[in-house]
């Protein structure tokens, strides 16, 4: 078995070659560009977010004499709850916890309060 090596000519050859090659095929894609860029219409490029990040929408101004919303049923039993107890710390994880534990009909005694609430606000709107 005889293995033949190229001669470093022959290398150096090819090597030169494919330059060339590379040259002329950077040049065709240069000039193929150009007349892309030509024939098409300039388009207004949107800006997009930085990758893993969301567009900002754009936040509407709050009119400062619209009504306010009623209360929920959770939050009017929030209320109930800090009162029972204001020397203790109730955060909304603890509200939270209490408010699962209750059945649906001593979480539906705490909706007349705010549905009342949600009257009143209505015609106070009016």
């Amino acid at each position: 078995m005889s293995s033949s090596k190229p001669s470093i000519a022959s290398l150096q050859t090819q090597v030169t070659e494919l330059q060339q090659q590379r040259a002329e095929d950077h040049a065709l894609i240069l000039a193929l560009k150009a007349q892309l860029d030509a024939l098409s219409p300039p388009a207004a490029a949107p800006e997009a977010p930085a990758k893993g990040k969301r567009a900002k929408k754009e936040k509407k101004p709050r009119d400062p004499d619209a009504p306010k919303r009623a209360p929920t049923a959770f939050f009017a039993f929030s209320a109930s709850e800090r009162a029972k107890s204001p020397d203790e710390k109730l955060t909304a994880s603890v509200l939270s916890e209490r408010w699962k534990t209750l059945s649906k009909e001593q979480q539906d005694a705490y909706k007349p309060a705010s549905a009342s609430e949600a009257a009143a606000s209505a015609s106070e709107a009016e």
